[in-house]
């Protein structure tokens, strides 16, 4: 078995007539680059991939989610063929028992590995294991209402828990490793970021001079998407779903940044939040789209591209807000805060004769098509190999960057609030009553909103990682200690 996604400008690009099949791909509810899976014999299983098609309406909509739900569930599958003689529809606890030692204590054979992601087939953190129990419940679960199994491969048991003054009663899944930690999190020191940036991304040497040997291009493209990343906090769908109309303009007077509305259709969980953009970064996304984006259209043009694009939204009229686009004979109004990134990526802004100009994106590929989420993953891993080459030992995604703005974005927030907090007299009441609170409480939530973060517990893992977190813990103490406690000569005065 092996995993493939849907690419509906691959087949619209093929020959006219494929155009159809798009259309039918379409009709049935197939979202562009939605995974599915194939036997070695090249036949289709038509419930299993219903599961997969149908995750966008089961509350999966992120396309990377969708690609995680299908590695797991393809190497479940090639488990239980290879090794269990049997099939997905037919797994028994005793499957899973035995999958659990070949994944976790290798006491088993593996599955054979995906050529999509072979670290998949190796052993895993019980953090991994308990996300792969999770996807592969969501389909035993969706499997047994739908009627296509009558037994899960999985064991439940009661659990009890006192809330106020009542007992409240859960259902857990033994297969859940109660001792799962969540992973290291990693991110960058800011000296390790610049040098990712100049050198890995610019392509410059570590001195900071120009590499003539440099073979790559669009290097201000790339550290601009990366400031983007690491001064904003975002991820990376978010990041590369932006498109042009929505940005933030410069006004008068110029202020250190500009807020910006993030479209909830772009955020995960469907959940918009206010961001603020440096003033540096706009002007640096600015320069960005009069060379290297101007460029990348014109080469878009030369090669015919915008002529050949599959089901292109035209777009008459472009603000910040709304769109106005012609659907036929007749021209309609979209919210901007609507749009998901797949209709965001088929967006074209027309001309007054109907003719194609520009992808509505911002971040364009040196053909000017819409940058991938893979494409950006690749440029990455391009830019760490070149730092390792040149002696600086990295590895970094565009996820750690998120991380890097998490944890550097909470180290500025709790020391600006000790310093809010004992600038007040020592004899102000609020001091006693709102301390603690406000030295750990506020800055999280702060950074809870920036991230969008629906539960507060998800940014709590950046508290450990604060640069200088002991230092800025045990100053804080000190200051407390000697703000609440009286003095000697005050006990003796009493």
């Amino acid at each position: 078995m092996e995993i493939f996604f849907t690419d509906y400008q691959q087949l619209a690009g093929i020959s006219p007539g494929k155009q159809n099949l798009v259309d039918v791909l379409r009709s049935a509810g197939v979202s562009d680059r939605m995974p599915f899976i194939l036997a070695f014999d090249g036949s289709y299983d038509l419930q299993l991939n219903r599961f997969l098609r149908e995750l966008p309406h089961n509350g999966v909509r992120s396309w990377h989610s969708w690609k995680s739900y299908a590695l797991d569930l393809l190497i479940w599958c090639r488990f239980l063929q290879e090794h269990r003689n049997t099939t997905v529809w037919k797994a028994t606890r005793a499957d899973l028992i035995v999958y659990h030692q070949a994944r976790r204590r290798g006491l088993a054979p593996l599955p054979s590995a995906p050529t999509l992601d072979s670290s998949r087939t190796a052993f895993i953190s019980a953090a991994s294991w308990n996300r792969t129990i999770a996807a592969l419940e969501k389909f035993y679960q969706w499997a047994n209402a739908e009627g296509y199994v009558s037994v899960l491969p999985f064991t439940y048991r009661e659990a009890h828990y006192l809330h106020g003054h009542h007992f409240t009663t859960v259902r857990r899944n033994t297969a859940f490793e109660r001792a799962a930690r969540h992973q290291e999190m990693k991110f960058l020191t800011m000296d390790a970021y610049l040098f990712f940036r100049d050198v890995g991304l610019r392509g410059r040497l570590p001195g900071g001079a120009e590499d003539a040997a440099f073979c790559g291009r669009n290097g201000e493209r790339n550290a601009v998407f990366a400031e983007l990343l690491v001064t904003m906090g975002l991820r990376l769908t978010e990041a590369n779903s932006l498109v042009l109309p929505e940005l933030p303009a410069l006004r008068e007077p110029v202020s250190k940044s500009v807020p910006f509305l993030l479209a909830p259709s772009t955020a995960k969980g469907q959940k918009g939040r206010k961001i603020y953009v440096p003033t540096r970064i706009v002007r640096q996304i600015t320069s960005y789209e009069e060379i290297e984006r101007a460029n990348a259209i014109v080469r878009g043009h030369e090669r015919g591209v915008y002529e050949r694009w599959p089901h292109p939204l035209r777009v008459i009229h472009a603000s910040r807000r709304k769109w106005t686009v012609q659907v036929g004979d007749e021209t309609t109004t979209l919210p901007v805060s609507r749009l998901t990134p797949q209709v965001r990526s088929s967006a074209l802004l027309c001309q007054a004769d109907s003719t194609f100009e520009a992808p509505m994106n911002l971040w364009l590929t040196e053909q000017g098509t819409p940058m991938t989420s893979d494409t950006w993953e690749a440029i990455f891993a391009q830019a760490s190999a070149r730092c390792c080459r040149l002696g600086y030992e990295l590895y970094v995604t565009p996820h750690m960057l998120r991380h890097t703005f998490a944890v550097h974005m909470l180290a500025q927030l709790i020391r600006a609030q000790i310093g809010v907090l004992f600038e007040r007299p020592p004899d102000d009441p609020s001091v006693r009553a709102d301390a603690y609170r406000r030295l750990a409480g506020d800055p999280l939530r702060t950074l809870q909103k920036l991230l969008g973060h629906a539960m507060i517990t998800s940014t709590y893992i950046y508290l450990d990682n604060v640069l200088e977190a002991q230092a800025l813990i045990d100053d804080a103490l000190d200051r407390y200690a000697g703000a609440l406690v009286p003095s000697i000569e005050e006990v003796h005065d009493v």
